[in-house]
């Protein structure tokens, strides 16, 4: 069984998961976004030339499977094309076979390149009202280079769109036809105007690629993560489960996205919803500080403000996610602990232990870098841990331990850029003790049972996914300043 959850949460968000599911991006959701303020750049990725080469090789793809014979251009507007009025020749259609796509950055912007051909189209002199005596041109080797920049939706999705019709060049081949054979070659008295041809076909060559380009160069780069999702995965437990909404910042003053130091820079806004259980405190949520995102190079790193972590754990604790009063309970076999805990022996035959948390504090985490990856420290201060069995066919409680819990652990990127806790140990720092139908354990054993509890649910499950790589990808972790970076290597 996985619990996914959307960014990096803890051990004990894997506590919550009813029901398996996958990541949070393979459904797609992306709803109104939420009445509450955003965390800006709450996760930022950076692009380096690695992945404009990955974007390319995937834009080549997806253009041969759009376009997988010879491409129809039709002329929507004949000779009304600003700066070639008067002069511009007539067409009515041309074929164009696309030979590569490529997507390049630089500190001017995007460009998407095109290499193309031209079959024998027929044009017309604008004097040639009649469209009587037509010239075939072609050309075999061209180039349309156009700009373009990252848009965004209404909801907030990164988009992209043209700039401007861009620029064709080639080496055009022009012939008469027999069926004017009055007409002098082309040079003489009745030259054509080939850049007012260009412009034309410039034209409808972003007419057709506009709509192709809107969804597909941002699916190429990995920027087509703007979600709205339950913590779970599950898009039908959106009505009883916390959301965490991603998407680019929709304010008009804010800039988006930028190119840095070779990098091309995208922030994407955070939120969390939640109810707020009867089972914790109703407080208000903790602000999280905006900090500066740090300087990244490599072909695509991942950065994720700490903060994210924790108003995502405070949305689960105020969910009542983690009171786990109902309705999922932890449980072991007595036979498991009856050495360590000799008073069990007098509950009925057979029964199991339950354990019922109520944390009256949301848990917080921490990083450290580690030697080669990043650590995480999670507390949880002020629990209530009441541990219930079977005692003459009746469910009654055996103890309750109030306790500060502290979970050390690295962070581990598994295959699918799964988010691992491996190498955990649990620490109690504050331990005090309350009988029930039995005396409490151990201090020694209640850290045993946590340990195991903690051990089984981050061995069973990953704790988080990253987005979507167009590609797959190695990843590493590191830690700078109030962000977590996670950079792929190809």
């Amino acid at each position: 069984m996985r619990w996914p959850t959307l960014y990096i949460v803890t051990a004990v968000t894997a506590l919550l998961a009813s029901a398996c599911s996958a990541s949070p991006w393979s459904h797609g959701e992306l709803s109104d976004p939420p009445d509450k303020p955003a965390l800006s750049n709450g996760m930022v990725i950076s692009l380096g030339n690695g992945s404009f080469t990955t974007a390319s090789n995937l834009l080549d793809l997806a253009a041969a499977q759009e376009w997988p014979e010879a491409v129809n251009l039709l002329r929507v507007q004949e000779d009304e094309l600003a700066g070639f009025l008067g002069t511009s020749p007539a067409w009515e259609e041309a074929t164009v076979s696309i030979h590569k796509t490529s997507l390049v950055a630089s500190a001017v912007g995007l460009e998407l390149v095109v290499d193309l051909s031209l079959q024998p189209m027929s044009v017309y002199p604008p004097e040639d009202t009649a469209k009587a005596c037509p010239v075939h041109v072609a050309f075999d080797h061209g180039t349309w280079r156009v700009p373009v920049r990252l848009t965004r939706s209404k909801l907030g999705s990164v988009q992209a769109a043209t700039e401007s019709l861009g620029i064709l060049e080639g080496e055009l081949i022009v012939s008469d036809t027999a069926l004017c054979p009055q007409r002098e070659e082309v040079g003489g008295g009745d030259e054509m105007d080939v850049d007012a041809l260009f412009g034309g076909l410039a034209q409808t060559l972003t007419e057709t690629f506009t709509p192709w380009l809107t969804d597909e160069i941002p699916a190429s780069l990995g920027l087509d993560v703007a979600i709205t999702s339950p913590v779970s995965g599950d898009p039908g437990a959106a009505g009883e489960s916390v959301l965490v909404d991603l998407r680019t910042s929709l304010a008009d003053e804010v800039t988006w996205w930028h190119w840095s130091d070779e990098q091309l820079i995208v922030g994407f806004d955070m939120r969390v919803s939640s109810s707020v259980d009867s089972c914790v405190p109703d407080t208000t949520p903790a602000s999280i500080p905006t900090a500066p995102i740090p300087s990244t190079t490599g072909d695509r790193v991942w950065l994720l403000h700490t903060g994210t972590i924790n108003a995502t754990l405070e949305g689960l604790w105020r969910n009542g996610d983690l009171c786990m009063d109902r309705p999922l309970v932890a449980s072991w076999a007595i036979e498991s602990w009856s050495d360590r805990w000799p008073a069990l022996s007098a509950l009925d035959a057979e029964t199991s232990l339950e354990v019922r948390l109520w944390p009256s504090q949301a848990p917080r985490a921490e990083f450290e870098s580690g030697v080669d990856d990043v650590e995480i420290s999670v507390s949880g201060q002020a629990w209530t841990l009441e541990i219930y069995g079977r005692f003459h066919d009746a469910d009654v409680r055996l103890s309750t331990i109030e306790l500060d819990l502290s979970l050390r652990a690295h962070l581990e990127i598994g295959v699918e850029r799964a988010i691992w806790l491996s190498e955990g140990v649990v620490e109690i720092d504050s331990f005090e003790t309350q009988d029930g139908l039995l005396a409490a354990p151990s201090e020694a054993t209640v850290l045993q049972m946590t340990e195991d509890w903690i051990g089984l649910m981050t061995s069973s499950a990953p704790i988080a996914w990253l987005p979507p790589t167009p590609q797959p990808a190695e990843v590493s972790s590191s830690l700078d300043g109030s962000y977590l970076l996670f950079s792929t290597t190809h």
